[in-house]
């Protein structure tokens, strides 16, 4: 993960294939991570 992270800060404008989700560019990976790290959060009481 750390890799993927800063490999999207050298190259913002690359888009990598989610197996869901398709084609995602480094604004919409870090959305995704936000709201299913979110849910974790909430599901255990974390929130």
């Amino acid at each position: 993960m750390v890799n993927m992270m800063v490999h999207f800060e050298k190259y913002p404008d690359h888009r990598a294939e989610h197996a869901y989700f398709g084609e995602l560019n480094t604004q919409e990976w870090l959305q995704m991570h936000y709201k299913h790290i979110q849910h974790h959060f909430t599901q255990f009481g974390l929130t």
